[in-house]
């Protein structure tokens, strides 16, 4: 194509001339920097350019990179904190103190990724979708209410709720307390999605502007230069959207947002350049520039010569034939030695850098280093505000505060066995849950999680033991009664969640958790029938339980009373429990051991989880129990191992070490101990919602520390 352009202008009377842009010497200098990985690589060229433009102010300077969009965001970090550490610190939106040839494209931008997410948003909105709306600083009175949408966003949360309609949506909303503006944006949107009517393109360019500027978008926070650049290219795809009325017709919403989409992903936005004195292009675009400075990033052997990508439609011995590009070995490299000789005597001072790592796989330079010398300059300190800081900064007295205030009050505390729970597993864990209050943010599923099908279960159970009461009744229901009898437990199960989340479930999903738990009672059932004879005296009551100086409430599953007399204290659960932590020192479940601390030792026949899963082999009982046999999957043979490896020899004796420990746990937390120290790290750890806040990662013990160290 360039020998037709040049011989087309020679025929039309124009003066062709050649120029060798080749100098006749060789580089001053010319040397490789190898580096660790490419980070490693673009923290070192940052720093030589701030050497550079030290010692020669006026120094013209390239930075060639053969994948550059691979280097951007790296470049982008370290480049601007060598060269402008004083934004860094200040987080301001200054210009870039260099130019970077490489745009990104508009949809990528904060502003217009928003602006698209607004006029996408669907009828039936998600949670996440839902919840970035509440947060969004986007959207009309953002900045005003930003407290009162992270408290409903947080509350939004809590009621598990994976799908939301609009009207279902704005009822939860005005339910939580919403603001008015926010409802209103709510009633903009859902007009806007059910305009249906098909326009032209540029009829549609005036509803998604219109629209936008209802929602308040893009916000009440005044905007910076770039985001000003970001908003009037915006303005510019819907213009190039109207445009698109001189080849369409009309058509739909959906179809018009589809353009605006494309346009925005085709568009590259590149913010206004000021006058810089480094440069950072692609390999193409450094064609015939010259510079008193040249640092060329990526050479290995993955990179340069690019690897074949051949035309898939066109036979290869065709494509090589014509010399087509990315189809022949050779071709390549002789492609790119090309580019790297011109490179190369494109300065008086060349680097060339390669990492010897990327994504953890080794590399090697590519076959252009070979004979070149590694660079004999050392490489300069950062002056990142980061390194600086730490760098800098003074030795610090070390002051390690595990204690909060003593509880004083007498009242009940708010949290129930959770306190004791916790404060077995982390002082800490107890001390932010129940005295700061603070939570992790939880995330809906899409249908029913397993904290709902867990209650569900419960629920199940504690109304059809409410109605049957005895082992002889269940003996002696027929197999249809037992049916008709968990069916209606479910109805009722059901519609207690639907009461606590103030939501209705959609009526295939309510049909299929019906049959999945009856099916789930049935099998669960069938373990109780093989049980000794009981009679159930107690479903869900409420406990007032005082443990050490700590008094607060609870709720017991369910309390059988045997035949002997004694009584069995049952919880349920859906997961795996594990009764070994109750021959600890820390009790991770300690409601069971809780409400045996107002018992007598001899009134008390077993302590049991009853494990109730989807697989009939899985259910069972599992605990301690004075006779093992009375019920299914409780083992003597393994209770009696347990209790020799703790020196004891009945079930009496566990039962006095729960007498012992657990006050000692309601006691540390009265008194505010407070300290980070996890029962088991990392497996108690992993289960936290709160790591973030006790910063556990930082601490000696933690593995991933450790391995660092090493």
């Amino acid at each position: 194509l360039q020998r037709r352009l040049i011989a087309a202008l020679a025929r039309a009377g124009c003066a062709v001339e050649t120029i060798d842009l080749l100098p006749v010497s060789d580089p001053e200098v010319a040397a490789v920097v190898p580096s660790l990985d490419m980070r490693d690589e673009a923290g070192r060229c940052a720093r030589w350019l701030r050497r550079v433009l030290t010692e020669r102010p006026a120094a013209r300077i390239g930075v060639v990179a053969p994948n550059l969009e691979q280097y951007r965001t790296l470049i982008v970090d370290e480049f601007t904190a060598e060269l402008d550490p004083a934004d860094r610190l200040t987080g301001g939106e200054k210009p870039l103190p260099f130019n970077i040839s490489l745009g990104t494209p508009l949809a990528g931008e904060g502003l217009v990724f928003a602006a698209l997410k607004l006029l996408r948003l669907p009828a039936v909105m998600s949670s996440d979708e839902l919840s970035w709306l509440l947060r969004s600083p986007q959207v009309a009175s953002s900045s005003l209410h930003a407290a009162l949408r992270g408290r409903i966003d947080m509350e939004l949360r809590k009621l598990r709720i994976a799908q939301l309609p609009y009207r279902k949506s704005r009822n939860i909303l005005t339910g939580l307390g919403c603001d008015d503006e926010l409802l209103r944006l709510l009633d903009i949107l859902d007009r806007f999605r059910r305009d249906n009517r098909e326009r032209r393109h540029g009829e549609w360019a005036d509803v998604f502007a219109r629209t936008l500027d209802n929602c308040g978008w893009p916000g009440e926070r005044p905007v910076t230069s770039r985001e000003y650049q970001v908003i009037a290219s915006f303005r510019e795809a819907l213009s190039q959207l109207a445009s698109l009325d001189v080849v369409s017709g009309r058509v739909g919403r959906q179809a018009a947002l589809s353009s605006l989409g494309r346009l925005c992903r085709e568009a590259i936005f590149q913010p206004e350049s000021h006058g810089s004195q480094v440069q950072v292009l692609g390999l193409l675009e450094s064609g015939g520039l010259r510079f008193d400075d040249l640092w060329i990033f990526g050479m290995h052997a993955g990179a340069i010569p690019q690897p074949l990508r051949p035309n898939p439609f066109i036979p290869l011995a065709v494509q090589r034939q014509a010399g087509m590009p990315h189809a022949d070995a050779a071709r390549e490299l002789d492609y790119s030695r090309r580019q790297v000789e011109r490179l190369r005597h494109s300065s008086p001072r060349v680097m060339f850098s390669w990492p010897l790592t990327v994504d953890g796989k080794e590399c090697l330079p590519a076959v252009f280093l070979d004979g070149l010398p590694e660079s004999a300059h050392h490489d300069s300190e950062t002056a990142s505000p980061a390194a600086e800081i730490f760098r800098n900064a003074p030795c610090l007295e070390t002051l390690t505060d595990c204690r909060a205030e003593p509880l004083v009050s007498k009242k009940p505390v708010s949290g129930g066995t959770g306190i004791i729970k916790d404060q077995a597993l982390c002082p800490f864990r107890a001390f932010a849950h129940h005295r700061l209050g603070a939570k992790g943010i939880e995330t809906p599923d899409i249908g029913l999680d397993n904290l709902t099908r867990g209650t569900l279960v419960h629920n199940l159970l504690e109304f059809f033991w409410a109605d049957v009461r005895s082992f002889a009744r269940l003996a002696s229901m027929a197999d249809d009664e037992l049916t008709r009898q968990l069916e209606a437990a479910a109805e009722k199960a059901i519609r207690r969640i639907e009461s606590s989340n103030r939501s209705d479930m959609p009526a295939r999903t309510r049909a299929l958790e019906v049959r999945r738990l009856v099916a789930q009672g049935r099998k669960w059932l069938a373990v109780e029938r093989r049980r000794a004879p009981f009679e159930v005296v107690e479903l869900e009551q409420l406990h007032e339980e005082t443990i050490g100086r700590l008094h607060f409430r609870t709720r017991i599953d369910r309390i059988d009373r045997l035949a002997d007399g004694r009584l069995a204290v049952i919880d349920y659960k859906t997961g795996l429990p594990d009764p070994r932590q109750w021959f600890a020192q820390r009790i991770s479940e300690p409601q069971l051991p809780i409400y045996c601390q107002g018992l007598d030792n001899v009134d008390i026949g077993a302590v049991l989880f009853a494990v109730v899963r989807n697989r009939a082999a899985d259910c069972r009982f599992a605990g301690v129990a004075r006779t093992a046999d009375d019920f299914p999957g409780v083992s003597d043979r393994t209770l009696q191992e347990r209790l020799a490896e703790s020196g004891w020899e009945t079930i009496d004796h566990v039962l006095d070490n729960w007498r012992k420990i657990l006050p000692e746990l309601g006691n540390a937390f009265v008194a505010g101990h407070a300290d980070v120290d996890p029962a088991d790290p990392p497996a108690t750890c992993q289960q936290c919602d709160l790591p973030s806040l006790c910063r556990i990662h930082e601490a000696d013990f933690w593995p991933a520390r450790e391995a660092e160290d090493d």
